[in-house]
């Protein structure tokens, strides 16, 4: 008789504790996008100039730029950049990728389609909690380094007609 009072004493409060996590996740407010492209002025002969800027708590580093143009069914990729952090065949770094701090942000060139309407797509990995982070430090030989997560998370600048 007692375990079976145990039993649903336990389950009761796990039932409680779920219910409770199921409301704040659908109470939370949105999430804002944490990390913003903002066009600016053309700077000649074709390049197109965009500011990115990571409104996250933490570093993000940029790993992947496309340059997109709508097409009758959907957007399709004519340009793609993929540093080294993404691609380790090829092992390339651009101006554009690489670690960028929170708070900060970073001049992005890119030719301009010619035909039509176009965007870029950044793809961008963030920066591990603070446990893997010191974790990942106190293990490595060399200081300084920065952990990042393995998911991926896109941006999408405006769409921009000429």
């Amino acid at each position: 008789m007692r375990k079976s009072r145990a039993i649903r004493a336990i389950a009761a409060t796990l039932i409680v504790i779920v219910a409770a996590l199921v409301a704040e996740v659908l109470l939370l407010p949105p999430a804002k996008q944490a990390v913003l492209i903002a066009p600016s002025a053309n700077s000649g002969s074709g390049s197109a100039l965009f500011y990115v800027t990571n409104a996250e708590s933490r570093a993000i580093n940029l790993a992947c730029l496309e340059v997109q143009v709508r097409a009758s069914d959907g957007w399709k990729t004519v340009s793609k950049k993929t540093s080294a952090i993404l691609d380790r065949t090829g092992l390339k770094t651009y101006e554009w990728s690489g670690k960028l701090a929170a708070g900060q942000y970073r001049a992005v060139y890119v030719e301009a389609p010619t035909n039509g309407p176009w965007r870029i797509s950044m793809t961008y990995l963030k920066e591990a909690g603070e446990l893997r982070s010191l974790v990942a430090k106190i293990l490595s030989s060399r200081g300084g380094v920065t952990l990042f997560d393995t998911a991926r998370h896109q941006v999408l600048s405006p769409e921009i007609t000429q």
